[in-house]
């Protein structure tokens, strides 16, 4: 039977009514969560980095923090999973999906963007070095997507 390994860093509010789907609990900035998700999931063969945060500071703020905690969901999340996962993604000649945002390719400001260029570049990058190895490397740019992020744009019901 195919599993669908669905990560979270509470993996109670996933989904699992499909026997298909393992729930695992995932911190994309801990190391040890990474490696812990490794080895229940030994035989992905996609995975798709999907993690994101937005703080919404400004690039010249003298406090970097908002934008450190960013980078490391939004782009030091991704980096040590593909790393992790890049041998036996490779040995299944499987994928590699980064979500990232149209935001990457446009200049409005703020640390969300920055973060989301840094993951188009890097996505880029490992494109390179996995081809190779018959990974697939897939930027995924999404406009605004329904997730907890977007609240701000919901309207009131009347």
């Amino acid at each position: 039977m195919t599993k669908i390994y669905a990560a979270a860093s509470d993996p109670r509010k996933i989904d699992a009514s499909d026997p298909r789907v393992v729930p695992l609990q995932l911190e994309v900035t801990s190391a040890t969560s990474i490696a812990d998700a490794a080895q229940a999931a030994p035989d992905v063969s996609v995975l798709i980095n999907s993690a994101g945060i937005a703080r919404g500071a400004s690039v010249l703020d003298t406090d970097a923090s908002r934008l450190r905690e960013e980078m490391e969901t939004n782009l030091f999340g991704p980096l040590p999973l593909a790393s992790t996962f890049a041998d036996r993604i490779a040995d299944r000649s499987g994928v590699i999906v980064n979500v990232s945002s149209v935001l990457a390719w446009l200049p409005v400001g703020a640390s969300y963007v920055v973060s989301k260029a840094a993951l188009w570049n890097a996505t880029d990058s490992m494109r390179t070095e996995l081809t190779p190895r018959t990974v697939q490397v897939v930027g995924v740019y999404v406009g605004l997507v329904d997730t907890d992020m977007s609240r701000f744009s919901h309207t009131p019901e009347s």
